[in-house]
């Protein structure tokens, strides 16, 4: 199937008239942005259990919101300054048995490019790997395991000189155990997240302290291993 789209993002009170003395100024001048989306999308089924799609798609947009750092003393505003484009591929297949238990395997990729400088768009990684596995335990429960890789991606810099960085990419591994109905419709659930206990960071919007105006954050670090257990029913 081809698929045609256009969509809009009106400004955020924050980003259009959020005000701190100092530190940012409102801009009510600013405009939506803008988004046209062109996809070709193939579905196909592979036997009875086996199933596979694939994708392209190209992405413009236009009237990009961003902002940066002003210099020490200054203060910063939103901005209708970037365009970008982005051109890029998904693929998946997945299988579901007869006997409960199912697979899937997903792989993107993206090229953005930040016009008219040809960049790479920030906060975009170029690849993304998802892989899923899940399968009953003993007629018990049904335990799930989840991974993601995502490649590197780059911090956004800032006005006041503050450098693009690259932000390494990170394996993370979630585990899912759940019961079956118990207790009178009862069922527990048992969730590992970032079960390997990954150290990685994300890229944010580079930030100054007002407390502490000689620093600035442009990542943060990423929870580690989590553990959470639920009991759930329905009524």
């Amino acid at each position: 199937k081809l698929l045609y789209g256009e969509a809009f993002r009106a400004p955020a009170f924050m980003e259009r008239d959020f005000h701190v003395p100092g530190i940012l100024d409102p801009n009510p001048s600013l405009e939506p942005e803008r988004v046209r989306t062109v996809e070709a999308v193939w579905e196909q089924r592979i036997r009875q259990d086996y199933y596979a799609t694939a994708s392209v798609y190209h992405n413009r947009m236009t009237n990009l919101i961003v902002t940066g750092l002003a210099p020490v003393g200054a203060a910063a505003r939103f901005e209708n300054l970037g365009e970008a484009n982005v051109t890029g591929t998904e693929f998946e297949v997945s299988a579901r048995w007869q006997s409960r238990r199912s697979a899937s395997l997903a792989y993107s990729y993206q090229k953005t490019e930040s016009a008219p400088t040809g960049e790479a768009l920030n906060y975009a990684p170029s690849h993304l790997v998802k892989c899923a596995v899940a399968s009953p335990v003993f007629d018990l429960m049904t335990l799930a395991v989840e991974g993601r890789h995502t490649s590197f991606q780059y911090t956004s810099g800032s006005l006041s000189g503050l450098p693009r960085r690259r932000i390494d990419g990170a394996t993370v591994i979630d585990a899912t155990a759940t019961t079956k109905p118990i207790w009178g419709g009862f069922t527990a659930r048992l969730r590992a997240h970032n079960l390997l206990n990954t150290v990685y960071r994300g890229p944010i919007a580079p930030y100054r302290s007002p407390f502490e105006p000689d620093t600035v954050l442009d990542s943060i670090r990423q929870d580690e291993r989590q553990i959470i257990a639920s009991v759930n029913t329905r009524f």
